[in-house]
């Protein structure tokens, strides 16, 4: 999901290991990698790319927190209805960052929140839950 000047994250899964994209993702113009390994990019090596994408985000917001109102929902249906119409009326009054589509992962999440920046007054989050603790 990296763009140009971005962070592409790089996480291994099942099927893919998202380590064998980074040049990929720096032709696209992204300019860092956060990953469990080095890459041909500029790496910062962690244990676990996913939870430090999730401490990345959530420090961005508590940085902007006083002047950002987040509103989070989750639930078994309607979610994502109910965001959309959340994020349409505030939008109206205030510039306003919500999830796109579903993408209410643990990855889905963590990127909304950094899209939020300095004018964001409300940021909305559709939150999913899969698994016990999620």
């Amino acid at each position: 999901q990296g763009g140009p000047g971005g962070l592409f994250v790089a996480v291994a899964g099942q099927r893919a290991d998202g380590h064998d994209y980074a040049g990929q993702a720096g032709r696209a113009g992204v300019v860092a990698v956060l990953g469990s390994r080095p890459t041909p990019l500029p790496t910062v090596v962690v244990d676990d790319p996913r939870a430090a994408l999730q401490r990345l985000a959530a420090h961005a917001v508590s940085r902007l927190r006083k002047d950002l109102t987040v509103v989070s929902v989750t639930g078994s249906q309607g979610k994502t209805s109910t965001k959309d119409l959340l994020a349409a009326v505030f939008s109206h009054t205030a510039p306003t960052v919500a999830t796109a589509g579903s993408l209410n992962n643990e990855f889905g999440v963590p990127l909304t929140m950094l899209r939020a920046g300095l004018g964001t007054e409300f940021l909305v989050l559709e939150m999913g839950a899969r698994h016990v603790g999620d």
